[in-house]
């Protein structure tokens, strides 16, 4: 007799459990697209969450709407792409309005840079975060 076995289970066959190869790609590949259309509802989900949000901060705040449409894409990217940094030291949309206007400054800093370099008289907004005089009545 063997010690700390019994006979009956070391001569009984082991059931096989393995997928065949073939299926097993098929179904890792299946399974990998799922998680690539999941992420991409997600982070579209999250973008038109806060997308609003930005735009209204970021104009207010770069006066240029094509300037806030480039820091809000860049703040989602490093919203999706940094989301395991997130500390729950504070809210998501303080995390991420965060982000934006760290972003705004970079990207305003680097819009005066080039423009300067191109147009010496050219405007450019000014770092601030007071709202611009509305012309026009909101509905």
């Amino acid at each position: 007799m063997l010690t700390g076995t019994h006979e009956h289970e070391s001569t009984r066959p082991r059931p096989q459990h393995r997928v065949p190869h073939a299926l097993g790609v098929r179904s890792r590949a299946r399974a990998a697209r799922a998680r690539r259309v999941a992420r991409s509802a997600a982070f579209q989900e999250l973008y038109f969450i806060y997308h609003r949000r930005l735009a209204r901060f970021l104009t207010r705040f770069v006066h240029r709407y094509d300037i806030a449409e480039e820091v809000i894409n860049d703040t989602m990217w490093v919203v999706w792409s940094k989301a395991c940094d997130f500390r729950d030291a504070s809210r998501v949309s303080t995390w991420i309005m965060g982000i934006a206007y760290r972003r705004a400054l970079k990207t305003l800093q680097r819009v005066r840079a080039v423009t300067s370099n191109e147009n010496p008289g050219a405007s450019v907004p000014e770092l601030t975060t007071e709202e611009p005089q509305r012309t026009e009545r909101v509905a």
